[in-house]
């Protein structure tokens, strides 16, 4: 198993290993690609593989350009190593989620190629001259790991629609990356739009994780108005010391149709609405999830429609 060190003590490793000890601009870039959401949210941990010059790279969720990713447990072997001469290669992931080894050039004093676009670095590995196989000594986890900090997983500005139907119909959706959150952190999305029921219906809205339905309103009468409304919706979890135990908290109001764009609702006129709730699941974070919002309508009717206008996804970091 690979050491745990961005960059190890010159004392640390053997004599003929000095090279995997000597500072680099790579590691002054690394510590930079962070500041622009390039690093390790979970796992992703680098060690020797079993034989030759392989590198074995653990589970793991990395963020690439404000993109989470989810990284399956992978074996890349390294190129041949030059007879005479060491070099440097790095272990990058790509936004597909695979490992890719970047070899160096072989050289008296080897160092570190740049990061290639749209990759994050996992580790670094010393190829010693002449080597066949590797140690502990030639490994080190050179990564930025950024589990502790709360990011913006997505956001969604172009509308979410649903109307004409009395089908369930999907309002907002997002796939939530496995291990994004490790085993205590969580998630809170944002939603937000407009809502029009211009003749009398019912109205039931669902929020979902994966195959749990979280969240589910009564089949609820709307106002008949030609007005629109205006509603918001905060739906929160943590894992709870888990990747499979969640806590949930929900809310939702809608505001009176009295045609203002920041309206004031009186909830002795029973037009103005909100929902509360608080629930529990066991869906498994460490593999990707569908978040979904749905709502449906007991009447199909051109004058009813839900619409989505905002939608933020934050990853809320482990304790």
């Amino acid at each position: 198993m690979a050491i745990n060190r961005f960059i190890p003590n010159i004392a640390d490793v053997a004599s003929n290993r000095k090279e995997s000890a000597w500072p680099d601009a790579l590691h002054f870039d690394v510590l930079k690609a962070g500041y622009e959401l390039n690093g390790i949210l979970n796992g992703c941990v680098i060690s020797d593989g079993s034989s030759g010059l392989e590198v074995d790279v653990g589970v793991g969720c990395v963020i690439i350009d404000g993109v989470a990713k989810t990284v399956a447990a992978q074996t890349v072997t390294l190129a041949a190593a030059d007879g005479s001469l060491p070099r440097l290669d790095l272990i990058t992931v790509n936004t597909s989620g695979t490992v890719v080894a970047e070899t160096g050039d072989p050289l008296a004093v080897p160092v570190y190629d740049a990061i290639p676009a749209s990759r994050v670095v996992v580790g670094t590995v010393l190829v010693a001259a002449a080597a066949t196989t590797l140690t502990d000594d030639d490994i080190n986890n050179t990564q930025l790991v950024l589990a502790r900090q709360q990011l913006v997983l997505n956001r969604q500005t172009t509308e979410g629609k649903v109307d004409t139907s009395t089908a369930e119909g999907s309002i907002f959706t997002y796939t939530l990356p496995g291990r994004a959150l490790g085993t205590d952190g969580g998630v809170r999305v944002t939603l937000g739009g407009q809502l029009l029921t211009a003749v009398a219906t019912n109205m039931k809205l669902k929020f979902k994780l994966g195959a749990t339905t979280v969240f589910e309103t009564s089949n609820h009468a709307m106002p008949n108005d030609a007005d629109p409304t205006y509603w918001k919706a905060v739906f929160e979890f943590l894992n709870v010391a888990s990747f499979s135990s969640q806590k949930w908290l929900g809310h939702w109001m809608v505001t009176p149709p009295d045609g203002l764009t920041f309206g004031i609702g009186v909830s002795s006129s029973g037009l103005f609405r909100i929902a509360q709730g608080y629930a529990t699941s066991a869906e498994d974070t460490a593999n990707d999830l569908v978040l979904d919002m749905t709502v449906q309508f007991s009447v199909s009717n051109a004058n009813i429609a839900m619409d989505r206008n905002y939608a933020l996804v934050e990853r809320l970091p482990p304790s």
